[in-house]
């Protein structure tokens, strides 16, 4: 509860009166196939096969680069997989957050439209939510 009249102390509340929020995040690390984001992507539907909407899940979040794998020998080997904002892993992220009713956080190697130099992917995050 707030602080009344500004006074900067807090007035107790009974239990009845507070509300708990809960908040069931589901994480999913995988070991991706480095430069096969595809494949990596096949292996999370397998693990994520068995979670439905009915687990009540709020968020699923993956790490960074979650499908290309982490580590590339130059720039030239992560231009392969960078996406833009519109690929594969933003769209495989708005699949799951549509059939589990949750945000999905995901990292992504992504390519800027209209970059004028070719080291200009970043390491972005696609963020899809149910709606």
């Amino acid at each position: 509860r707030l602080p009344e009249g500004g006074s900067g102390g807090c007035q107790r509340v009974a239990a009845a009166e507070m509300v708990r929020l809960k908040l069931k995040v589901a994480c999913l690390q995988l070991n991706p196939a480095h430069g096969d984001p595809a494949s990596s992507m096949r292996t999370a539907d397998e693990h994520l096969a068995r979670l439905t909407r009915d687990d009540g899940v709020h968020i699923l979040l993956l790490p960074e680069m979650a499908f290309s794998g982490y580590c590339f020998d130059d720039v030239a080997d992560v231009s392969r997989v960078a996406e833009t904002d519109d690929g594969p892993t933003v769209r495989w992220c708005a699949k799951h957050a549509a059939r589990l009713g949750c945000t999905v956080l995901c990292g992504y190697p992504r390519r800027v439209p209209g970059a004028k130099i070719r080291h200009d992917e970043k390491n972005g995050a696609a963020d899809a939510d149910a709606d």
